[in-house]
């Protein structure tokens, strides 16, 4: 037994002895009783900044399913433009099997249904294959645009958003899934949105892709839900937050989040990037230290060998000297 002093007291702690030549160590218990150390049985989580992925991981359910945004979108349109019916466009066989599955899978979603009645405006439909190989199905309206009436609401440009990131280190991107599909129509507007398909007649009961007026229609939407949050902002389908310390963005981050949940807002956890110093966004690499080229924007340009390689990013008319 040998007695430790240590700020002004002393305790006897008991000691083993063994023979190797080994540095003393002091166990729980003499730690504890020399009062090195100090328990804490309790944490109070008030008092805790939550980390990102906790937040995240509070929010899980705005990253699950289709969402939709409350009230219906009227499709404004001039009855002095006569409305067209378009054919239905040929299908190669080899892709007719996955297009039936991706429209019964947006009839199921109620993005679509099926349309027996006739109506006046019909398109031809655009089919478009992903990166990952799944099928997306669009309108082509190009006659049904020219009759539409647009709000003319102006979307931020990247240069207004990022000169608010003054001092910022730490952001977050989020995405919002299949972005225009979360918008409802009401019924007349629907009826313009009929298109042709080999399996018969189908109309949009969500915004569609396509529509002229449907980027600034949604960004609108999208804007007024986050106009009143500090230090977040929108442009299409991306919302990004950002703050100047890793607290600061996370509470502006769970104040997105929650607006995102109250208006039923879905996003896409597989495009989201959360609490990072670094992230790109709208084709530029935002960070700590300003703003920069995303690299594979410019690789093309970066690896080209000739005069003849760089000129083909230039029209006619501009040909470099």
């Amino acid at each position: 037994m040998l007695k430790l002093h240590h700020k002004g007291q002393t305790t006897p702690v008991h000691f083993v002895v063994a023979e190797k030549a080994a540095t003393a160590i002091l166990g729980v218990k003499a730690c504890d009783k020399l009062n090195l150390v100090k328990r804490v049985f309790n944490i109070d989580k008030s008092t805790q900044s939550a980390s990102t992925e906790s937040i995240v991981q509070d929010f899980s359910d705005v990253f699950e399913g289709l969402g939709c945004l409350p009230g219906y979108h009227s499709i404004q349109v001039d009855s002095s433009v006569k409305p067209v019916v378009h054919p239905c466009r040929k299908v190669p066989f080899a892709i007719q099997d996955r297009l039936k599955d991706e429209i019964d899978r947006m009839e199921k979603l109620e993005v679509i249904c099926k349309e027996d009645n006739p109506t006046q405006w019909v398109s031809s439909m655009v089919v478009v294959e992903k990166k990952n190989g799944q099928l997306r199905v669009c309108l082509d309206p190009r006659d049904l645009n020219r009759a539409i009436q647009r709000e003319h609401y102006k979307l931020p440009t990247r240069e207004e958003i990022m000169s608010k990131f003054k001092d910022t280190k730490y952001f977050s991107k989020l995405d919002a899934s299949s972005g225009f599909w979360q918008m409802r129509l009401d019924s007349d507007s629907s009826k313009l949105t009929c298109f042709n398909t080999p399996f018969g007649r189908y109309r949009f009961l969500r915004l569609p892709f396509g529509i002229s007026s449907a980027p600034e229609v949604y960004h609108k939407a999208i804007h007024m839900l986050f106009e009143h949050v500090e230090g977040a902002s929108s442009i299409m389908d991306d919302i990004i937050v950002w703050g100047s310390t890793l607290e600061e963005h996370n509470q502006r981050l769970r104040k997105v989040l929650e607006a995102t949940r109250a208006a039923n807002l879905k996003l896409n956890k597989d495009k989201c990037v959360c609490g990072v110093q670094s992230l790109t966004f709208i084709g530029d690499v935002v960070s700590a230290e300003g703003m920069k080229p995303d690299p594979l924007k410019v690789r093309a340009i970066q690896t080209s060998e000739s005069k003849k390689d760089v000129q083909r990013f230039f029209t006619g008319e501009a040909v470099l000297k």
